[in-house]
């Protein structure tokens, strides 16, 4: 009786640290277990190594999911003029052959509907006001977006807010047309092209220099790249998951015709964020952008930023971009211009596979 209390009493307290501290190391977790040395203990150490490394796979797999979402996600609303309603919706679009990650993304969340286009994309849309509310968003406030589609969460909350509210129909409209117009522009107006994520992890609040910097009409687009924080920061505010995401939708793993392993990546209205990216991952070229400062691109060749790249993101791609990643590491790996050249090829037969298709 004596020994089937203690183990009752020792599987309690790992359960309690495992429900409180999710974020343990399974070891850190297990050590009383092995420091017990009861064989009785051995189906409790396998369930919670289980449960734990189940846990850290559902986070990583958000973390992931918040980047593809930043990289090629919608978060608004429209006026259904038809119905004289508002819809409101999350969805992520992309070429038919990434529709693997488009189901990834489904699975994560376990919502939504994938529709595919005979113009060669899949889409993953979430439509039900109530999912949208109590599953999505309280996933994307927990892992936060870094980009400026963090103020279009901010506006798409206050429109929810307002639709639920008790007001007529004509202020309702008049508010939501209002928050629409915002969401439009947050895009354009340079100074919401920083995440409130990166202002409270530095602090809560820019310098003053800062804030007078871009509250000036006549600021040029390299400013930003004055305020990215400092190496050792970016470590701790860049999740090699949420990179993983983000790349998977913006990112491009390329072999140019001189044969060179080439990293891209790119985005409209987010050039904060490529500043913060390019520091992150020690590339030292320029960024490139746009006649109209639309789109912000990064690419390099470097070996020692393509090696830190690779690192952070090996395992972590859900797409077919991790198949593209192992081809273009083979490239990168190999003297051999034959085998460079199968690589090469092989890359863009992936990618052909972006083809039409039948509507479902």
């Amino acid at each position: 009786m004596h020994r089937y209390r203690q183990i009752l009493r020792v599987t309690d307290t790992l359960l309690d640290k495992w429900y409180r501290y999710k974020t343990l190391d399974k070891t850190t977790i297990c050590h009383d277990i092995y420091k017990k040395n009861l064989p009785v203990f051995r189906n409790i150490i396998q369930r919670l190594h289980v449960e734990i490394n189940k846990s850290m796979d559902i986070n990583n797999d958000k973390k992931w999911a918040i980047g593809l979402i930043e990289g090629e996600g919608y978060i608004g609303f429209n006026r259904n003029n038809h119905m004289s309603t508002w819809v409101f919706q999350i969805k992520v679009s992309m070429k038919s052959y990434n529709i693997k990650s488009i189901y990834k993304l489904k699975h994560v969340f376990g919502i939504g509907k994938i529709h595919k286009d005979k113009a060669g994309m899949c889409t993953w849309k979430v439509t039900r006001f109530d999912q949208i509310k109590n599953i999505i968003i309280p996933v994307l406030e927990q892992y936060q977006l870094r980009g400026i589609k963090a103020y279009e969460l901010i506006i798409i909350k206050e429109a929810m807010s307002i639709y639920e509210s008790s007001q007529s129909g004509s202020e309702k409209t008049i508010k939501l047309t209002h928050l629409k117009d915002l969401c439009i522009k947050a895009g354009h107006d340079r100074t919401r092209n920083i995440s409130p994520y990166w202002l409270e992890k530095a602090g809560g609040a820019l310098p003053p220099k800062f804030e007078k910097t871009f509250n000036e009409a006549n600021i040029t687009w390299q400013d930003y790249k004055l305020y990215v924080p400092d190496q050792k920061d970016l470590d701790k505010l860049i999740d090699p998951d949420w990179l993983a995401g983000f790349i998977e939708g913006e990112g491009s793993f390329q072999i140019n015709d001189r044969l060179q392993t080439v990293f891209e990546l790119g985005q409209s209205y987010n050039i904060y964020l490529m500043h913060c990216i390019q520091k992150y991952l020690g590339v030292t070229a320029n960024l490139k952008t746009s006649k109209d400062n639309s789109y912000t691109s990064l690419s390099t060749k470097h070996p020692h930023a393509l090696d830190k790249l690779n690192s952070l993101i090996q395992g972590k791609m859900r797409g077919v971009k991790s198949f593209e990643l192992v081809v273009w590491n083979a490239a990168r790996n190999t003297k051999l211009i034959t085998k460079k050249e199968k690589a090469k090829l092989l890359l863009n037969k992936i990618r052909s596979r972006d083809r039409p298709i039948n509507k479902e």
